[in-house]
């Protein structure tokens, strides 16, 4: 079994004090990387999946690798940007130890895609471009066992306010899953709150945020619940994700 944990929407201020709709990120993000780190030797690896800031500010992502440089770790790190980040500073942190800089982890039975959903001027909304998609659909040497995506936007319609930040090429973006064949899960961040469901037959999956979390139903104020995906990848195929809440 492999075992992954998957971190979304840190949303980290210039100043470690400073608010995310009255909860401090900063220190939440610290405690669960707190949790992690006591049961690291669980672990494969931590997929960040984007919105690592809300200050777009060297500052802030300097207060992301400080709060990751209070522990030791013998796991990698993987990170993709979300549309609150920069791409220039997530290379930049990707060049920086326990990052992997990579776009496919091939782990055993299994390979995890890594896609960056990042528009440029998207106001919000992502897009997977075309040259990612061709370098799946386009490959001479079909890739072996299963796989799992793992991207910023969502994929499916949460019908309240986050629909106006979509993935804009998200029926592109399916079908080229349906042609690599074999695609367990799709992991995503972006909507703050734990969901999961079912898209052409591929089983997708929302992460908690580590800052706040967004109410889809009433698009009320976010509450201060907070936490992380831990994701669970069975030789027979099976993905399987579990959320864990901080308070």
């Amino acid at each position: 079994m492999k075992i992954y944990i998957q971190i979304s929407d840190c949303h980290l201020r210039q100043n470690k004090s400073d608010l995310f709709y009255q909860a401090n990120p900063y220190k939440n993000l610290v405690k669960i990387l707190t949790e992690i780190n006591t049961n690291q030797n669980k672990y494969n690896g931590i997929l960040f999946t984007g919105d690592i800031v809300q200050d777009i500010d060297w500052a802030s992502y300097q207060n992301f690798l400080d709060a990751i440089a209070l522990f030791n770790w013998n796991i990698p790190f993987y990170l993709i940007p979300g549309n609150h980040d920069l791409p220039q500073y997530i290379d930049k942190v990707k060049k920086l130890s326990p990052f992997v800089a990579t776009k496919i982890i091939q782990d055993g039975d299994w390979n995890v895609f890594l896609f960056n959903s990042y528009l440029p001027d998207g106001g919000g909304a992502g897009l997977i471009c075309s040259n990612q998609i061709n370098q799946i659909t386009n490959r001479s040497n079909p890739i072996k066992g299963f796989n799992l995506a793992v991207l910023h936007h969502h994929v499916q319609p949460f019908n309240s306010f986050i629909d106006n930040y979509p993935l804009k090429n998200a029926d592109d973006f399916l079908t080229s899953l349906e042609q690599l064949g074999q695609v367990k899960g799709i992991l995503h961040g972006h909507v703050h709150d734990f969901r999961q469901g079912q898209i052409n037959g591929i089983n997708w999956f929302s992460s908690p945020a580590s800052s706040v979390t967004f109410d889809h139903e009433t698009d009320s104020a976010p509450s201060l619940k907070f936490g992380y995906n831990q994701i669970s990848l069975s030789p027979q195929g099976e993905c399987i994700v579990a959320p864990r809440w901080l308070a």
